[in-house]
This record gives structure tokens, C-alpha cells and sequence, in this order.
């Protein structure tokens, strides 16, 4: 049992600490598609799809500031609940799983109300379908996949002026 508990507790660290890394590399300079509204992160595929074949246009400055404040805001809210879910008494993969769970539904909310030819929203859409996987399965948290979605949606936003980091 003692075993069982301390390997929950070092993932749940490690997750905690892969939502904290700093972003890297840069992303390729080039035009990103209009993303429709979703309203799950379940159409978030559906929804990528659709964006890859529509035309792309400029994205407006203050929108795209506006889907990265709110993805800092989801962010620091689930960072909280997974430092929360590591103090005692607490079942840490109930915790972790509502809060994926809900930085997930966040982020494709947040998409949903992006404008047209926005570079931030299928960030968005990306890293909470990475989110989302993580709140079924709390190992995906430390995935090679959520990581490159977190420093894709860093870049897209550090763009915008604002510098998020997950």
C-alpha cells in the first residue's frame, strides 16, 4: 500500500512539474486557420480538421489576448488544484483527474469564443485534448504530447503578449 501511495504521489509531482516547465522552441512562422467553436474538447479533432482546410485570415491582436489571459487564468486555477490534490488526506487522482478535467473543458470554451484566423485557439483546442486524455488517465499528464501542447499554446500566446507557461 505504502509503495502503491508514494508512486501516486511522485506522478502527481511529475505532472505538477510538466504543467510548470518552461516552453522552448519557437514554433514555424506561418499562418494558422480559422478554428470554429467547439463546445467539448471531444470535437476538438473534428473541429482541427475543419480549421486545416478553411482559409486563414489576420487574427485580431486583442482577441488573441484575450483566449492567452484566459488560458493563463484556467491554468493557474488547475496548477492550484494539483498542488491542493498533493496535501494530505486528499485522494491525489480524484483531485488531478477534476482538475485535467476541467482545465480541458476551459480551454475549449476558451477556443470556442476565438475569432477568425486565430493562432491561439487550435493551441488551445490541442492542449485540451491533451488535458482531457490526462484527466482519464493521470499518467498521460507526463506524455511527450501534452508537453509539445503546452509549448505550442506558450508560443502562440507568448505571440500575443502574454507569457503563460505550461
Amino acid at each position: 500500500m505504502y509503495r502503491s501511495r508514494i508512486s501516486v504521489v511522485v506522478l502527481s509531482c511529475v505532472s505538477a512539474l510538466a504543467l510548470a516547465a518552461c516552453g522552448g522552441e519557437e514554433p514555424a512562422k506561418t499562418a494558422t486557420p480559422t478554428l470554429p467553436a467547439t463546445t467539448s474538447v471531444a470535437d476538438a479533432p473534428t473541429a482541427a480538421a475543419t480549421a486545416s482546410a478553411a482559409a486563414p485570415s489576420a487574427a485580431d491582436p486583442a482577441s488573441e489576448k484575450k483566449l492567452c489571459e484566459a488560458a493563463k487564468k484556467i491554468g493557474d486555477e488547475s496548477k492550484q488544484a494539483l498542488v491542493k490534490a498533493m496535501s494530505p488526506g486528499q485522494d491525489v487522482t480524484a483531485v488531478m483527474k477534476k482538475a485535467y478535467a476541467d482545465m480541458a473543458k476551459g480551454m475549449a470554451d476558451a477556443a470556442a469564443t476565438a475569432g477568425p484566423g486565430s493562432e491561439v485557439a487550435p493551441a488551445l483546442v490541442a492542449f485540451g485534448t491533451e488535458a482531457d486524455k490526462a484527466a482519464k488517465a493521470v499518467t498521460d499528464a507526463d506524455s511527450p504530447a501534452f508537453e509539445k501542447a503546452g509549448t505550442d499554446l506558450d508560443a502562440a500566446c507568448k505571440k500575443a503578449g502574454v507569457n503563460i507557461n505550461f
